[in-house]
């Protein structure tokens, strides 16, 4: 059955194409939620102006190659330009940001949800400092109706990866003071047997900031020297794997302290098996 638009889509379409931003991303993201080439042809009036190859998922050879691994198959990420994606220039890590991913009203509903239920953030090994990680979590499955599982079915879109390889979406939140301090995503070896189970190991991290901070809250990786500024709507993807499926620790991270404001924040994992 062809998806057809509805009004929402249609707005948004013409909000974005108004703000003259990049039509070839609007097409892609198009593409992702699943609407026909020609029916984007025809809502946005536009052809796009690169190959319909350099369109496709922006992630799905590294996201497929990253469950592989795990089988015993290498991983060989595919070095070209990959659309609406911006990868950082290292060749320790893949770590992507993508602009605008979710808008500020998908936001602003997200926020509200986080702060009706969230607890202190826990840790998956004993750390002697109380202060290491300061953040309160709230587990967003179950909440927010179709508006959240909607999200949570673009980021898996996004990565070309079946939902049943991720941990349920959480949503992460920091007031003044409040940090993560330098920390990795994929389980060390001591906390493997007893987080793993029949997942396996963490692959993917998918954050999405939902407010621009007033001052703090960089998310800083500290071996590789990136720090990024919280902005309403971007997404950090990254990769906690090196190619030959072990740990990476130069995907090591920092949540840095807000100093003025809050920071919140969308984290959804992946895992080596579904």
């Amino acid at each position: 059955m062809t998806k057809v638009f509805n009004s929402d889509w249609i707005e948004w379409i013409r909000t974005n194409l108004d703000a003259g931003r990049d039509k070839d991303g609007i097409f892609k993201i198009l593409l992702d939620e699943g609407y026909a080439y020609e029916a984007i042809q025809r809502q946005m009036n536009y052809t796009p102006s690169v190959p319909l190859e350099s369109l496709a998922n922006p992630f799905s050879h590294a996201a497929r190659a990253a469950q592989a691994t795990m089988h015993g198959a290498p991983m060989d990420f595919n070095k070209v330009f990959k659309h609406n994606a911006n990868r950082m220039e290292t060749d320790k890590a893949e770590i992507y940001t993508i602009a605008d991913f979710l808008d500020g009203a998908e936001c602003a509903h997200v926020i509200e949800l986080i702060r009706t239920q969230n607890q202190p953030s826990t840790l998956s090994s004993y750390e002697a400092d109380a202060s290491f990680r300061t953040s309160r979590t709230c587990n967003l499955d179950g909440l927010g109706g179709a508006a959240m599982q909607a999200i949570d079915g673009r980021i898996c879109r996004m990565l070309d990866i079946d939902p049943g390889y991720s941990e349920g979406i959480q949503g992460q939140y920091y007031d003044v003071g409040q940090e993560f301090k330098a920390h990795t995503d994929y389980f060390e070896a001591n906390e493997i047997g007893r987080y793993g189970g029949q997942m396996g190991q963490r692959t993917f991290t998918f954050m999405i900031y939902l407010n621009s901070v007033e001052e703090g809250g960089e998310t800083e990786f500290v071996r590789l020297g990136l720090k990024f500024k919280p902005q309403r709507g971007m997404a950090v993807v990254w990769s906690n794997l090196h190619a030959d499926g072990s740990p990476n620790q130069d995907t090591m991270h920092h949540a840095r302290p807000v100093t003025k404001g809050y920071k919140a924040v969308i984290t959804k994992w992946f895992r080596s098996f579904s």
